[in-house]
């Protein structure tokens, strides 16, 4: 059997007072029941601890040897019990996220899910907005972490690719190029384009494809928001490429066809994770960072279904006018 903390705290107490009464108070034991220990802890060792003498007890030259490792014990102890009490608190409080439009409504779900599993304490907030604001968020410290498309080259950012999503062209479900298996650049030369606002990682994506094309695509609409460029394509006024999760969730697809690209250039898009170089994250974090590589992945499946709000953890997306469940997204503009 191993050593005992209890025995060891009362060997401690004898040392420091010499005497089996006054040692029995400062550990709230029977002096019956510290003698007990005492003899326990000697039986075990095969040494004897201390001697009698007119004074009181003296520590034995094994007792000596024993007081600093059992001092040194105790301490560790109340470390290990300091620390694990430092951990369940930072794993309470709120973590708050950003991505993209398309990645909160089609990606974030799913880490959540599995994320409230882990953390049940922990709330998380959930943010839609433009790449550069995002990436100022997280720098800035008013975001956790962020979900983008486009790399951040930042030294004080720490970013990670963490997936990848399939560009994809959206058109009118009657469009003539609807029933293909495949475009090229090349086949959409002469097309009304449906664009995002510049600055956009969808509005990028799709000048590499105009400019590959070889003949460039004419930007009949602009908007700020994705939804409201889905819907403009749906409703004829174009065509635009946008990857497939911006299209991938219930409804986002209505009334469109989707035909992938052929290009190898364009043919997929990175999905990044962006977070603040730190030396040790957060513990919550670390969990979350964790969670959303295995999540994005495909390495877990999410098992635990979560409410807004049960187990005390609360999945809620901030909007200008407050908060409101991620189940009713789309959000805001996404640029």
């Amino acid at each position: 059997m191993p050593l005992q903390l209890r025995q060891l705290q009362v060997f401690v107490s004898i040392a420091q007072t010499r005497n089996l009464t006054r040692a029995a108070g400062l550990v709230h034991l029977s002096p019956s029941s510290v003698s007990e220990q005492l003899s326990a802890l000697e039986a075990h060792l095969g040494a004897k601890l201390f001697m009698r003498t007119r004074d009181g007890l003296r520590i034995t030259g094994a007792g000596e040897v024993l007081l600093d490792y059992a001092k040194e014990l105790l301490d560790l102890s109340r470390q290990a019990e300091a620390a694990v009490a430092a951990h369940a608190e930072a794993m309470r409080g709120q973590l708050r996220v950003g991505a993209l439009e398309s990645l909160c409504a089609a990606v974030l779900p799913r880490i959540a899910e599995v994320f409230a599993g882990r953390c049940p304490q922990v709330q998380l907030v959930l943010d839609t907005d433009a790449t550069v604001a995002l990436r100022l968020g997280v720098k800035g410290g008013t975001l956790d972490a962020a979900f983008l498309f486009s790399h951040a080259d930042d030294a004080e950012l720490e970013t990670e690719r963490v997936g990848q999503d399939e560009a994809v062209v959206i058109l009118p479900q009657h469009h003539r190029l609807a029933q293909r298996s495949a475009l090229s650049p090349q086949d959409l030369a002469g097309e009304r384009v449906v664009a995002t606002a510049r600055g956009c990682v969808y509005r990028g994506l799709l000048d590499a494809v105009s400019a590959a094309s070889g003949s460039p695509l004419q930007v009949g609409m602009e908007s700020g928001s994705i939804a409201a460029a889905r819907a403009l394509v749906a409703a004829g006024a174009g065509v635009s490429i946008v990857p497939r999760l911006a299209v991938s969730f219930p409804g986002a697809s209505q009334g469109l066809a989707l035909v992938p690209l052929d290009d190898h250039r364009f043919a997929t898009v990175p999905i990044f994770m962006v977070s603040r170089r730190q030396r040790r994250p957060a513990p919550a974090l670390r969990v979350f960072l964790q969670t959303a590589r295995e999540v994005v992945s495909g390495q877990t499946v999410p098992t635990v279904h979560v409410h807004n709000g049960a187990r005390d953890v609360a999945v809620v997306e901030q909007v200008q006018d407050g908060l409101r469940d991620v189940g009713r997204l789309p959000g805001p503009a996404h640029r």
